[in-house]
């Protein structure tokens, strides 16, 4: 069976204005979304480290940075996770204040004042969109990895290659899958060719489990293939690998 399409989805609202966050968070939480709210850049820092976001919403100007608090929280989500989508809201905005927030990767650019329905059509315009490229990365990925749900586990099975020209689409395969999940199984047997890039996903998936305390085992034998990989590529080394 498939992995259930309805997990949770988690959104950040950045701003220094309390009624700002709280009118945002009523509007836009429901049963499928949970809404995180910080009043500063380190507090919007602390959370962006602790839990993927599939969309963060922030204030241009915050308490304590010059002004230009969004673009450091729009800056510091694109360099961790460059598919979040960011909408950036201000008081003070000009054409310059747009086209920059747009170069550094904003999805959205908003002045105030900006309605809970316009943010609610922006969601869901992005949903729409992130499960059109998941049905596409999905088709493409038909001869790289199979998922299943069982018994509370989500099990991956890797076949054919895990190479750096599917290292995109499979990124962004398993941050979708461990949403969510509180056990997830990998089932290499039937890999047949992995490079640095793929052992890096894997590893990068691990360290991900570790952080939201999603349970992560090896199922099954490890192919020939992926053993030689982790040797020769010194993984096997670190501590608690699970490649060990």
């Amino acid at each position: 069976s498939s992995i259930n399409r309805q997990a949770m989805k988690n959104i950040l609202i950045v701003d220094d204005e309390s009624d700002i966050l709280l009118g945002f968070k009523k509007s836009l939480e429901n049963k499928e979304t949970k809404v995180d709210i910080a009043e500063t850049l380190d507090h919007a820092k602390e959370n962006i480290d602790r839990k993927d976001y599939y969309c963060v919403i922030t204030d241009l100007r915050l308490s304590g940075t010059m002004n230009e608090g969004g673009f450091e929280v729009l800056k510091y989500v694109k360099k961790r996770s460059p598919s979040t989508y960011v909408i950036v809201i201000t008081g003070h905005g000009n054409a310059a204040t747009m086209q920059e927030a747009y170069a550094l990767g904003a999805s959205e650019y908003f002045e105030k004042p900006v309605s809970t329905a316009i943010l609610k059509d922006s969601v869901n315009k992005f949903e729409t969109q992130r499960m059109e490229k998941m049905i596409e990365e999905r088709e493409q990925l038909a001869d790289v990895m199979k998922i299943e749900s069982t018994n509370g586990t989500r099990t991956v099975y890797f076949i054919g290659s895990l190479t750096i020209d599917r290292a995109a689409a499979v990124r962004n395969t398993l941050s979708e899958i461990l949403t969510g999940a509180q056990t997830v199984a990998f089932n290499v047997e039937s890999l047949s060719e992995i490079d640095v890039a793929g052992l890096q996903i894997l590893c990068a998936a691990h360290r991900s489990c570790e952080q939201r305390n999603v349970r992560l085992t090896l199922k099954g034998q490890r192919s020939a293939v992926f053993t030689a990989g982790v040797r020769e590529s010194g993984f096997a080394r670190h501590a608690g690998c699970i490649a060990q």
